[in-house]
């Protein structure tokens, strides 16, 4: 069995070669996508390409309770962030929406994963990565993409 990794956006154009790119590789997915600007279809075209099946959880990554679920799931080792918005002409029009999502579901995003890592005493803090990551994203609020390694 590989690397646990959950992916938000999974459904989306990037999110979904990386889900296939990772399940060819081993990896077994959990996905939380809310199909804003995606589909379903998606993932059943990742399924049939790699003969693979995936976990789905359909939700907003600003769901708290969603996230939580998703995490509660099985132990997560990794997670992949493509839950943003992306368009510069439609950000200008309606820019609280992609603060909303891209900033404030990011950080509800890194308040679940501080809240389900399990860290042994004497390693990296969880929450040191978390800070540093905050800032960035506030000083940076188009950024939308995170990697962040968790055990």
């Amino acid at each position: 069995m590989g690397t646990r990794i959950l992916v938000t956006g999974g459904a989306g154009y990037i999110g979904s070669h990386t889900c296939v790119e990772l399940l060819e590789a081993g990896h077994d997915l959990v996905v939380v996508d809310n199909f804003v600007n995606s589909s379903p279809r998606a993932l059943e075209e990742v399924r049939g390409i790699t003969g693979r099946d995936l976990v789905l959880f359909e939700a907003d990554i600003a769901d708290a309770g969603a996230l939580d679920a998703a995490f509660r799931d099985g132990p997560v080792d990794a997670v992949i962030h493509f839950a943003g918005l992306k368009a510069v002409g439609e950000s200008t029009k309606i820019p609280l929406r992609y603060y909303g999502n891209n900033l404030t579901g990011t950080l509800v995003l890194l308040e679940t994963m501080r809240s389900a890592a399990e860290r042994p005493a004497g390693t990296p803090s969880l929450d040191e990565f978390i800070d540093q990551w905050v800032r960035f994203v506030l000083e940076n609020p188009t950024a939308a993409m995170i990697y962040a390694r968790l055990g």
